[in-house]
């Protein structure tokens, strides 16, 4: 089943003349190959100076770090969570649950920075373990399931595009995760194509 593809009609096809020409055929499945070899054969990256990696024991922790991501096991605001069997529930925060905890939405918020996504693909990058672009994958996926783009700000509680989150992430965590995932098998065309919607 083909993408949705309306992600191409915000682009300047100039740019892509592989996936205009593809489009003007109708061929959306050449022009989703064609856009995701775009990003995979470039010489240039703008995030290409992300892909600076930890060393020798350094590295090991990163991995061992990893390793609990894939578990589904996630801490934010010093409050770790498990998720079971790494499946991401991107609206969940345990100081909701837990009549113990102050009520904090940062807990969530947070989440949705997905400062950890740079913890697996650093690990990925050192181990080759396909493992972590898996679990990345799935987690792009999941948050394009449960995440639709609000028609408003998503400025309040329980929201995962509140503005500041996603200049954070735009910032950082999703553009070194795509240069760290771009080349991996797990990371099809129509992942690339995902990933530049949801941006």
């Amino acid at each position: 089943v083909i993408l949705e593809v309306d992600v191409f009609d915000r682009l300047n096809l100039e740019m892509v003349p592989e996936v205009r020409a593809a489009l003007e055929r109708g061929d959306e499945e050449a022009a989703v190959r064609a856009w995701a070899a775009h990003f995979r054969n470039r010489l240039h990256s703008p995030w290409a100076n992300h892909l600076r990696l930890p060393q020798s024991a350094a590295s090991e922790q990163k991995a061992l770090q990893a390793d609990r991501i894939v578990r589904g096991e996630i801490e934010e605001q010093a409050i770790g969570h498990v998720f079971e069997r790494g499946d991401i529930d991107w609206f969940y925060n345990p100081t909701r649950e837990d009549d113990d905890l102050a009520v904090n939405n940062e807990w969530q918020w947070q989440l949705n920075r997905m400062g950890f996504w740079v913890v697996l693909g650093s690990a990925y990058q050192m181990t080759g373990n396909e493992i972590y672009a898996q679990t990345w994958v799935k987690h792009l996926r999941s948050w394009a399931e449960q995440c639709a783009r609000p028609d408003d700000h998503g400025n309040y509680a329980e929201s995962c595009w509140r503005t500041i989150e996603s200049g954070i992430r735009m910032a950082g965590s999703w553009p070194r995760a795509f240069r760290y995932f771009l080349h991996s098998p797990s990371f099809t065309d129509l992942d690339v194509v995902l990933y530049v919607k949801l941006c």
